[in-house]
């Protein structure tokens, strides 16, 4: 089993990973403004991440990557990827509240709604839920 750790390096515009089996490390993405919370993708292959208002889809392989949505907010505080839906989940600074917004942001069809708000939102994570 390949264990991969993922992390984005803001000052030096990179997204970098390192294989802990073998203590390799790389560079996925560089030259990319900013980049900030990261999210992964891993049935697709695909890396998510947030930099310099925008959201961001990339490749794993680094073959290609393009810019989603952009926002007019302040930087996410948290972000994560649903498989179940092909949506980001963002949490946004919110202004009126001095909490959190988040918001789902469609990967294919790249429409945002705020779901809800929150007291400040650091992290993030979906899952289904079990049924009783």
């Amino acid at each position: 089993v390949r264990r991969v750790v993922y992390w984005t390096e803001p000052n030096s515009g990179s997204i970098q990973r390192i294989d802990i089996n073998n203590g390799i490390s790389s560079s996925l993405y560089s030259g990319v403004k900013k980049p900030q919370k990261i999210a992964l993708d891993l049935n697709n292959r695909r890396l998510f991440w947030s930099g310099d208002r925008q959201l961001y889809v990339g490749n794993l392989d680094t073959t290609y990557y393009e810019s989603i949505t952009t926002y007019d907010r302040k930087e996410p505080t948290a972000l994560t990827y649903s498989p179940m839906s092909d949506a980001l989940y963002v949490a946004f600074p919110d202004r009126e509240s001095g909490g959190s917004v988040v918001t789902k942001v469609l990967v294919s069809g790249r429409t945002k709604s705020d779901v809800f708000r929150t007291a400040k939102a650091d992290y993030l994570l979906v899952s289904k839920s079990p049924t009783n």
